[in-house]
């Protein structure tokens, strides 16, 4: 039993961390965006 609960604690851990990396791209996406736009003169179209 200790083996089955070990492997849903591993995956747990392995979502929270893919996770975590996922909305830090995200979140820094979102932050340079902006400035992106306006150094490449894009529409919001193209920036979204």
């Amino acid at each position: 039993m200790t083996g089955i609960a070990d492997g849903k604690w591993r995956a747990l851990v392995l979502v929270g961390v893919a996770e975590l990396f996922a909305m830090t791209l995200w979140f820094s996406g979102t932050a340079v965006g902006p400035e992106l736009a306006d150094a490449w003169n894009l529409s919001t179209a193209e920036t979204a």
